[in-house]
Parts: structure tokens; C-alpha cells; sequence
């Protein structure tokens, strides 16, 4: 099933997922941000997401159950999400791998809304103890679920969730694109080819990492023994047809997809519904940057920077990207497609 839907006022920032698969602590993971400085930093250049996103994940979790007691929220960072999901639940649980970020989000939001209703704990997705059985209506990871160990994630899903909880993931590409003014997005997107064939060439593809990314999250699925299959849904907001590249994931080849002989396809069975496509439109988008902060972003995927600036094709595509938009100052609208997941515990 296809349908299209209008983007909305985009309210909120994305959130920091878990480390890179399910480390066992946060010293192991190569995006711990352990200064204020530098999570600030990651924020301020990472898309934001929309009301209209919450309202779908309420709305499907209102056709299967009236309670909205508990949500769990993991790879929750200083509880980006917590905000929204507070304003339709009563209490939400919050878990993160970064013992800053977890005293963070109990500073400022255990301050604003209470003690009784937002609390945050220490520890990997996949170890929840402090969540007792049949407790929660709503699992849920933003940006998150990608690094997670999905069976011991799932299982816990399993046991906590109540009869007719809800399950869901959000994830978007890890590249940006830009889709205003369109002529520029051939050139972010050249450096973003640079920036991960430069290091997969150092460290090996990272099939594993990249499968999510290149399967727009069709290749994670979602256990039958705990989930009804027929509830499950999968959402996609696409690109611009004409940024988006051939296969839609905004970069160029031979990044990603085609370095796959074959694409595991774990939504068999799911009511799918796919969004936009038109030009200059997408959900996920940030307005007013300057190639200053496509930088700062390629900066906060905690890949090596050097990778991409030391390369002999860098230069002149910067140069050229600048040339498209105005110059160094020259602004420009950033887009990202966006892939959500929603089960229905049995």
C-alpha cells in the first residue's frame, strides 16, 4: 500500500544511537560523546524530528491497545524523545550506554517533568531488568536500533511488552543530501562516496553496519514468536527522486548497495507504505546550513575525518559544491529519507 503524506513543524532532535553492535559498555563505543560541548554539538547538527512522526507511532499503537501507561525508550541519549513520547504517555523509562548523557537527561528532565514520570538508566539495550514483565506498552528506538544485539533486544521486547504493546524503531540514512536547491546534491553526495569508500578501503566493508542503511531497515526484522505479523507496518518517507540517487539513499554508487550481491528483505508479510518523492520536499530535513555544517555532521558519524579531507578528489568538490549554493556562506536545505518500524506484541 502506498500512500503519501504532508510534512509538518519539525520540533525535536534526533537522538544518539547505541555503540557500534551491542557493546557491553560505554568506554567500547566509538560515539561516546563524554563532554557537554561535544553533545551539543552532535545536536545542533542532526535533523530534527516531527510531530507528525509521533502522532502515526500513537495512532497505531491506539488501534491495538487503550493503555498508554509506560513507554521504554533505548539508545534514548539525554532523553531527545522523551518530550514527545511524555505527551501522550504517562511515564517513560529511558536507557543509554553514555553515562553522561544518562545524568544529563536526569538533570533536565527528571527537573521539568518529575521524578514520578521520567527515569533513566545505565546499560545495553538488550539488559533491562530494572523492566518487569508485562509492564510497557511501548518499546521504542530512535536512531538506535542499528546497533543493537536485535535477539537479546527483541526477546526483552517480548517479555516486558504487554498483550497488544507496540514495538517500534525510527532510522534514518546516515547520509544527508541536500534537496534545495537540487543541482548541489550530486556534490554532498560525492563526499559522503569519498568519506565511506575511503575508510571501508582501511577497515573492510562493514556489511553488517551497512545492511539497515542500504535496506532501508527492511533487512532488520521483527521476531514472529513475540509479534504479530500481520499488525506489523513499515513506513518509508522517501527523497526527491532527483537527489536521491539510484536507489534512493542520496549517495552515489558504488556506495553501499551496490557493493551487495544480495539484499536480505525481512518485511515480507508487512503492510508497507511509502511518502513524498517530491522535489524540493522531504520529512526529515534541516533549512539554513552552510557546507560548515554538512561538515559538522559528517563529523558526528565518528568516522575518521581525514579520510575524506586528505583525499585528492575533496577539494574540488567542495569547491564545487560551494559554487552551487552561493558560496562558503551560501545556505542550503538538507534532506534525509526516514524508515519506521512498528509491531504489535501478541
Amino acid at each position: 500500500m502506498v500512500t503519501t503524506m504532508s510534512s509538518q513543524s519539525q520540533s525535536r532532535r534526533s537522538s544518539l544511537g547505541s555503540a557500534n553492535g551491542e557493546f557491553s559498555s560505554s568506554e567500547q563505543n566509538p560515539n561516546y560523546f563524554d563532554t557537554a560541548e561535544v553533545w551539543q554539538r552532535y545536536h545542533d547538527v542532526r535533523p530534527e524530528y516531527p510531530d507528525e512522526l509521533f502522532e502515526l507511532i500513537f495512532a497505531y499503537h491506539a488501534k491495538q491497545s487503550k493503555s498508554f501507561e509506560l513507554a521504554a525508550d533505548f539508545g534514548s541519549g539525554p532523553g531527545t524523545i522523551v518530550p514527545s513520547l511524555l505527551s501522550r504517555f504517562e511515564r517513560v523509562e529511558a536507557s543509554d550506554l553514555n553515562r553522561w548523557q544518562v545524568d544529563t537527561g536526569r538533570r533536565l528532565l527528571q527537573e521539568r517533568y518529575g521524578k514520578d514520570r521520567v527515569a533513566f538508566h545505565h546499560g545495553a539495550a538488550g539488559e533491562c531488568d530494572w523492566l518487569k514483565d508485562d509492564s510497557a506498552d511501548l518499546f521504542i528506538a530512535a536512531e538506535a536500533a542499528q546497533w543493537f544485539d536485535m535477539e537479546a533486544w527483541g526477546k526483552e521486547a517480548g517479555d516486558k511488552l504487554r498483550p497488544g504493546g507496540t514495538l517500534a524503531m525510527i532510522y534514518y540514512g546516515c547520509n544527508a543530501t541536500i534537496i534545495d536547491p537540487p543541482e548541489a546534491a550530486p556534490f554532498c553526495n560525492k563526499l559522503f562516496s569519498i568519506l565511506f569508500e575511503t575508510t571501508w578501503a582501511q577497515i573492510g566493508f562493514p556489511k553488517n553496519a551497512l545492511l539497515p542503511h542500504v535496506t532501508k531497515f527492511d533487512s532488520v526484522g521483527v521476531s514472529e514468536s513475540f509479534f504479530d505479523k500481520s499488525k506489523e507496518e513499515r513506513h518509508k518517507w522517501k527523497l526527491p527522486e532527483a537527489v536521491g540517487g539510484p536507489w534512493g539513499l542520496g549517495e552515489n554508487a558504488p556506495s553501499s548497495r551496490a557493493l551487495f550481491e544480495e539484499v536480505p528483505d525481512a518485511s515480507q508479510g508487512a503492510q508497507q507504505f511509502e511518502y513524498g518523492g517530491e522535489e524540493g520536499k522531504c520529512l526529515l530535513q534541516r533549512k539554513g546550513w552552510t557546507t560548515d555544517d554538512l561538515m559538522e555532521y559528517i563529523k558526528s558519524l565518528g568516522m575518521p575525518m581525514q579520510n575524506l579531507t586528505e583525499s585528492p578528489e575533496y577539494q574540488a568538490t567542495l569547491d564545487a559544491l560551494h559554487k552551487a549554493v552561493g558560496g562558503p556562506k551560501g545556505t542550503f536545505t538538507a534532506g534525509w529519507w526516514l524508515s519506521l518500524v512498528l509491531a504489535t506484541r501478541k
